[in-house]
C-alpha cells in the first residue's frame, strides 16, 4: 500500500508540474495573441494621413503665355505685389495691356502670345480654392463673386488703421484688368454699400468688408 501511495503522489506531482508548465505556455501564447490582435486593431483603426490638396503653381517672374504658361485666368496671391500683362517683352509703356498693384490676392486673365509678369504665386483659377471668410469678413483683395464671396449687397468700410483716409472699390465683369471691364468703381472716405452679381469680380483696396 505504501508503494501505491508513493506512486500516486509522484504521479500527482508530475501531473501538477505538467499542468503548470502547460498552463504557463498557454497563458503566454494567449497574451501574445491578444497583444498582436490589439496592435493589428490599432493599425487598422488608424486613419490614413490626409494629403494636402495639390495645385498648379507658378512662382514670381515673367512668362510668355502658351510657351511658358497656359492662357486663362489666374489667382495671384501674396502679401502685396505687382501684376502686369503686356503685348511684348520690350518693357515699353505702350506694350502694357493691364497692370495693377495688389494686396493679398487678385485675378488676371492672359491670352496667347501675351507676357504675364507678377509678384507672388499664380494658380489657375479653375484649380484655386475658394476664399474662406471668417464671420463674413473680407480683407483687401479681389474676389470672384459666386466662388469667393456670395452675390448680394455688402457694407464696405475703410480698413482699420487706414492712414490715407480713403479707399477704392471696383466691380468688373471679367479679370482682364482693362478699363472696359469695369462695371462700377469709386473712391471712398467712409462706409458705403455695393451690390455684386455672380461672375463679377470685387476689388477692395484700402477697404474691407468687416462682417459680423
Amino acid at each position: 500500500m505504501k508503494k501505491k501511495i508513493v506512486t500516486l503522489l509522484i504521479a500527482g506531482t508530475l501531473a501538477l508540474s505538467i499542468t503548470a508548465c502547460g498552463g504557463s505556455g498557454e497563458d503566454t501564447s494567449s497574451a501574445d495573441s491578444t497583444e498582436s490582435t490589439e496592435e493589428t486593431t490599432e493599425e487598422t483603426n488608424e486613419a490614413p494621413a490626409e494629403e494636402e490638396p495639390q495645385y498648379t503653381q507658378y512662382e514670381a517672374g515673367m512668362y510668355k503665355v502658351s510657351a511658358d504658361i497656359p492662357a486663362g485666368t489666374y489667382l495671384i496671391t501674396g502679401d502685396m505685389g505687382y501684376v502686369e500683362v503686356a503685348s511684348d517683352s520690350s518693357g515699353q509703356l505702350e506694350s502694357i495691356i493691364a497692370n495693377d498693384n495688389y494686396v493679398n490676392r487678385t485675378y488676371l486673365s492672359v491670352a496667347d502670345g501675351q507676357y504675364f509678369k507678377f509678384d507672388g504665386v499664380a494658380i489657375p483659377e479653375a484649380e484655386a480654392p475658394a476664399y474662406t471668410s471668417e464671420n463674413g469678413a473680407y480683407p483687401e483683395g479681389k474676389y470672384l463673386v459666386g466662388k469667393d464671396i456670395p452675390a448680394g449687397e455688402y457694407k464696405i468700410s475703410l480698413t482699420d488703421g487706414n492712414v490715407m483716409g480713403y479707399g477704392y472699390i471696383e466691380v468688373s465683369s471679367d479679370a482682364s484688368g482693362t478699363l472696359n471691364a469695369i462695371v462700377a468703381n469709386a473712391n471712398i472716405q467712409g462706409d458705403t454699400y455695393q451690390t455684386v452679381q455672380n461672375g463679377q469680380y470685387l476689388k477692395l483696396s484700402g477697404a474691407e468688408i468687416k462682417g459680423q
